[in-house]
């Protein structure tokens, strides 16, 4: 059976993990927004990262309309500034002019799309926001499952023409911020 990444998403219970932010996904968006005033966060599900943006103005953006009530409750509940995108950027450019954002946030978002979305991501998130920090899972191989893909997120971003300004590897995870 072929994968379908829309279809996944609309049908996952809880598309986030359980166990919250960990203290390496944290320290990398607190550091990577400290001077920024506005975010897009790709792939936002139920809003998980939204308690670290204080008041600077936010876009939620998702494909799955699932989670966009639970999102919404969430950037209530930490009284941002915020708007409810859906939008699947596989049929459609984002709708964002270029630069559109000063950062954006891929936090684990690319692990359930498959190589031509993840280049699709990752080419619409640097063309709207002026850097993007990207926290991606990358064991070395190529895919674990049907739903699950890993790859070398630092050579990918290099080739699509991207500066990598930072990058660490830390428990599976590739932790790069990366500009145009």
């Amino acid at each position: 059976m072929k994968y379908n990444s829309l279809e996944y998403w609309n049908t996952r219970k809880n598309p986030n993990a359980k166990h919250g932010l960990l203290d390496y996904e944290k320290k990398a968006i607190t550091s990577h927004i400290e001077e920024q005033r506005e975010i897009l966060d790709f792939g936002c599900g139920i809003g998980r990262t939204f308690k670290l943006y204080g008041d600077r103005i936010v876009v939620g953006l998702d494909f799955s309309k699932a989670y966009e009530q639970l999102a919404e409750a969430e950037a209530d509940k930490h009284q941002l500034n915020y708007k409810h995108i859906i939008h699947n950027v596989h049929k459609k450019d984002l709708p964002f002019v270029s630069n559109a954002f000063d950062c954006g946030i891929l936090n684990k978002v690319l692990l359930h799309a498959n190589d031509k979305e993840a280049v699709r991501i990752l080419q619409e998130m640097g063309r709207v926001c002026g850097r993007v920090l990207l926290v991606a899972y990358n064991n070395g191989t190529t895919k674990t499952a049907s739903h699950v893909f890993s790859r070398d997120y630092k050579a990918l971003i290099n080739k699509l023409g991207f500066k990598v300004e930072s990058f660490t590897h830390t428990q599976d995870q590739d932790i790069l911020v990366y500009e145009a």
